[in-house]
């Protein structure tokens, strides 16, 4: 639920689908880790679906 409010006040269009979007890719990069011992970083993933939740800068 913070993730919901704290998006919405990131301006994101979709708050509640992008904090599950986020939700479901944090779970998928911890199984990976675990089970795989895969040591991927995941920051550039998250960076991206954050982006593309939150409205273009530049556009106002």
């Amino acid at each position: 639920m913070e993730a919901v409010v704290a998006l919405a006040r990131l301006g994101a269009r979709d708050p509640q689908g992008a904090a599950t979007a986020l939700a479901a890719c944090f779970e998928e990069h911890l199984l990976h880790r675990v089970a795989r011992h895969d040591e991927t970083d995941p920051r550039p993933t998250f960076e991206l679906l954050v982006a593309a939740a939150l409205p273009d800068p530049g556009v106002r």
